[in-house]
């Protein structure tokens, strides 16, 4: 266990039917590539509820999401769309579900608290404030145009 942790129970999850075959795809790429965070992948989704698309909550994360979640360790929040291996790109906040992040997002619902491992061992916890198939909108600044 990582160190100053506690092992955090796994919440059920649930999968968008319509996205498991993606998802299976990248599981066959990520067995060359990312052996660890594959074989988690695959763990999770063998634990989760396959739904179709229509049963499966807006506030469920699912490939195409924007996700904001907490880092439960250093408070950190963050904004990131989960995607498939070949659509990832950091500086557009977007990421793998072949990362360990990406890989403890998947099938979570707003409020649902997961670890998420680094070479087997708990590296954190992060819990999911919000889920949307759109993306955020940017802050505004407080130079916005008033009309002068």
């Amino acid at each position: 266990m990582y160190p100053g942790h506690r092992s955090t129970p796994r919440p059920p999850l649930i999968i968008d039917a319509d996205q498991l075959n993606s998802l299976q795809g990248a599981l066959r790429m990520g067995l060359q590539s990312a052996p660890e965070v594959t074989d988690l992948l695959i763990e999770e989704i063998d634990r989760a509820e396959v739904r179709p698309s229509q049963e499966v909550p807006e506030t469920v994360v699912t490939l195409g999401s924007w996700v904001t979640y907490r880092n439960m360790d250093d408070g950190s929040i963050r904004t990131v769309k989960l995607v498939l291996p070949g659509e990832a790109d950091l500086a557009k906040q977007r990421v793998s579900v072949l990362t360990p992040i990406g890989a403890a997002l998947i099938g979570l619902s707003e409020g649902q608290v997961m670890p998420w491992t680094v070479g087997g061992e708990q590296a954190g916890t992060l819990t999911v404030l919000r889920t949307t198939k759109q993306p955020p909108i940017p802050a505004r600044t407080a130079n916005t145009s008033r009309g002068d």
